[in-house]
This record gives C-alpha cells, structure tokens and sequence, in this order.
C-alpha cells in the first residue's frame, strides 16, 4: 500500500505522536524479549485504559491522514483488493500500535518499574488460582502457568515452571509463589504447586 506523505498542520502533532509512541515501544521490548517473571496486579488497569486511549490518538494522528487518502483513492477506483488493505490499516494501526501496546506497556514495564521503585515491598508467598499450564508461549516465558485474571492485555502468567509443576497444572489448579509483593504485583522467584485441600483456606486469587 503506498503511504502518501502529506504537508499539513498536523506535522508537529505527528512528530510528538511518533516520539511517544516509538519511547513506549523502545521501553516495553527489553520487558518482552527478556522478562523478569512479573505478575502485575490490577492496581494501574484505569490508568492503563486511559493511556491506551491517549497511544490511540496518538496513532490515529499518525495513521489516519495518509490512510485516509489510500481508502477513498482506492474506492474511487474501485481497487477492492487495496480498499480493504488501507481499511485495515486505518483501523488495524492505532488499535495494535496504539491502544493494545499502550495497555501492554502500564501491565509490563510501567507496573514492573514502580513495583521495584515501592517502599511496601515485601518477600512473601502467596496462592494463586491457575486456569491452565501450557508450554506454548513465547520461548522468554516457556512452561508457563496462566492465572486467573489473565486477559489478553493485561497478561498475568508465571513462567518457567518445573516440567512435574506444569504437567500438574495442565488443566489447572493451585500454585504457591514466593517473590517480592507490592501493590503493583508480584516479582516471582519461586513458584510450586500447591495443595489445593491445604490453600482452600490461604486463597488469595489474585
């Protein structure tokens, strides 16, 4: 699809959307190539969904000029193939690059950071609920249990788990975890199952 570059008003407002959004992408990438097994808590979700919505218009400033040009070029000419490609980039944009990454960001780094920056932080073990073990994600997050709460963007999973621990989570369960706690979640440095009958009454689900 050829991106038209447009002189307009919006320039500025376009280097500052890309300036923002390229910071937030620059951030959140060392946190998803080498994660420090963070279970984030839902503390900063409101703020989460308010920054999303601002990467949101930060991308739609970007995206929408030129995309715009594309989609009615392509309709006038009825180019169907390209109509539907430019749609998809009008809509597909903003949402990934903006809101999803936005969201993504407060969940990882943003909660991981103020977690290590919070003077209430503690060494405890706490239960949590498991929906399920699997050890199809990404190769940074191998055997890796997915808690309840867990939402495609406000991930909440515990990886590298002992190959027995996974197989016994597999369809669920009760896992102890011992790390750091804060208001901001959980920094995991060792995690077991545990016994469902004993953690009946410890039960956090977090």
């Amino acid at each position: 699809m050829t991106m038209h570059r447009l002189k307009s008003p919006l320039r500025p407002l376009q280097g500052l959307a890309a300036l923002l959004l390229a910071g937030q992408m620059l951030v959140f990438l060392p946190h998803w190539i080498w994660p420090e097994n963070f279970v984030p808590s839902d503390v900063l979700q409101p703020a989460a969904f308010a920054w999303g919505l601002l990467s949101f218009s930060a991308a739609s400033v970007i995206f929408w000029p030129s995309g715009t040009v594309e989609f009615k070029a392509a309709l006038s000419e009825r180019r169907r193939g390209d109509a539907i490609s430019a749609f998809l980039f009008l809509v597909g944009g903003p949402v990934f690059f903006g809101f999803c990454m936005g969201l993504w960001f407060i969940a990882g780094p943003v909660s991981y950071h103020l977690h290590r920056m919070s003077n209430s932080t503690i060494l405890s073990t706490t239960t949590h609920r498991v929906q399920y073990a699997d050890d199809f994600g990404p190769r940074s997050c191998g055997n890796r249990a997915v808690l309840v709460g867990d939402r495609l963007l406000w991930p909440r999973r515990v990886c590298k788990l002992r190959s027995s621990d996974m197989e016994a989570l597999r369809k669920g369960g009760v896992m102890a975890v011992f790390g750091t706690e804060s208001k901001f979640g959980v920094l995991v440095s060792e995690s077991t199952v545990e016994d469902a009958g004993a953690s009946a009454v410890q039960k956090r689900g977090q």
